[in-house]
């Protein structure tokens, strides 16, 4: 007989959308990264949504927007529409 897999589930996701800030606090992990070079390399609006899409797919019931300075981001208000949308 063979054993059938089980959905995986993900209950929350933790979602690091920029790593951009307005400050340079010597504390913070965000600063190494706190560059153009960095920035250039964040994942897309898109491809946020996807990952959301797959979260939701997967049981997500809580997604949490973090980074840098995540109001600094152009992403960030429309994957709070996105999320609000999605319930």
């Amino acid at each position: 007989m063979l054993k059938t897999r089980k959905k995986p589930e993900l209950l929350h996701l933790h979602m690091d959308i920029t790593v951009n800030c307005n400050l340079f606090c010597k504390y913070c992990f965000y600063s190494e990264y706190n560059s153009k070079e960095f920035i250039e390399k964040e994942l897309s609006l898109d491809k946020h949504k996807s990952i959301i899409d797959e979260a939701i797919n997967m049981g997500c019931q809580k997604i949490i927007l973090s980074g840098g300075e995540v109001l600094t981001s152009y992403k960030f208000k429309p994957l709070i529409k996105y999320c609000n949308e999605k319930n």
